[in-house]
């Protein structure tokens, strides 16, 4: 009933702690690309509802107000305003993001899937956004993988999937 402590143990946890809290957050990709990028180039269809940046060397949390956001990105990535257009399966439901031969932006689609899920079918649902008919060129699917076993698996199923679209795959 009586604990017996490590001073040293006890200073070297309290040492880690402080040396904790002044470590940053880690970004998530979407985060990371718009750091990288800018908020300029890049369009969000997601359903988040803030999106973080550094600004003055600090991450700001932004709220987004994610409908009329959504909908001014998609018309921005259409007209060739904005240049990468990052969406979620929630955020652009029923919208097409293909190089349609009848708006601005005609340019290659490369598609990268960062956070494909666990079913194959969802994750082809929202490849199909950008590949479509009366398409000037059919998509570049980039399929981004982990070392991590269950994760190759899932990637790997997506893959034989856009093989069967017939859609470029890398």
């Amino acid at each position: 009933g009586n604990p017996v402590l490590n001073r040293e143990a006890v200073a070297m946890r309290e040492q880690l702690i402080d040396d904790l809290k002044d470590t940053p957050a880690i970004s998530s990709p979407v985060d990371l690309l718009y750091q990288e990028l800018g908020e300029d180039i890049v369009g969000e269809v997601t359903a988040r509802e803030n999106m973080v940046v550094v600004r003055d060397g600090k991450q700001v949390a932004i709220p987004r107000k994610t409908d009329a956001a959504n909908k001014a990105n998609i018309r921005d990535f259409a007209e060739g305003k904005k240049r990468v257009l990052l969406f979620s399966m929630a955020g652009g439901t029923g919208s097409s993001y293909h190089a349609d031969t009848t708006i601005p932006n005609q340019q290659l689609r490369r598609h990268y899937i960062m956070q494909p899920g666990w079913r194959a079918d969802a994750a082809i649902q929202g490849l199909g956004r950008t590949h479509r008919t009366r398409q000037k060129q059919p998509p570049e699917y980039i399929l981004v993988s982990t070392d991590i076993p269950g994760h190759k698996r899932f990637i790997s199923s997506i893959a034989r999937r856009i093989e069967q679209l017939g859609a470029l795959t890398k």
